[in-house]
């Protein structure tokens, strides 16, 4: 009976502590692509209750004792509908120059053009319309409309997301255009 209890006592206090995660910090990945000479960031459409039909970067936030470069990977990669793969956007992270607020600014040129890109997201998240916590639209923006509204604070942004980024708009500005992209 004493070997049940302890067992018992061990199993609560292990699923107390699963059960009780909770997000810590924020983070987040904010795409973009070269064109020409224009840079555009692929932001998605919230569909939580208190960010409904404002837009965002992809997987704010992460977990207490993981690795926040891995939660942002593994998560940004489920917020792109699986398009690009977590082990694709972790190598990304790691090697970016672009980190505002634990956020990373990632160069996505290499998975294709604007038009590309959202045919493939937008097919992907047709076949799994049933899945929870999906973004609602995806949509390119320029740089400089991406950074007025941060600046102006407009309403169609995810409030967190302006908050963390107001910062970080000078690094905005120096995100370099490579040529021959």
């Amino acid at each position: 009976m004493r070997k049940i209890c302890k067992i018992l006592a061990i199993l609560a206090l292990f699923l107390g502590s699963v059960l009780s995660i909770t997000l810590i910090g924020s983070g987040g990945i904010l795409p973009y692509i070269t064109k020409k000479n224009s840079i555009y960031f692929l932001l998605a459409k919230e569909s939580d209750d208190s960010n409904i039909n404002r837009w965002g970067p992809f997987a704010q936030g992460s977990y207490k004792g993981e690795i926040p470069t891995q939660t942002v990977a593994k998560k940004g990669s489920q917020e792109l509908m699986n398009v690009m793969s977590s082990r694709y956007l972790f190598n990304k992270i790691s090697t970016t120059k672009y980190r505002c607020n634990k956020s990373f600014i990632i160069n996505i040129s290499d998975q294709g053009d604007r038009r590309e890109i959202i045919n493939r997201l937008d097919t992907e998240k047709r076949r799994l319309l049933s899945k929870k916590n999906q973004k609602k639209e995806f949509r390119w923006f320029s740089r400089g409309r991406l950074i007025k509204a941060i600046e102006h604070n407009e309403w169609w942004l995810d409030k967190n997301f302006k908050n963390r980024f107001r910062n970080c708009i000078p690094l905005l500005h120096k995100i370099k255009i490579i040529t021959g992209e």
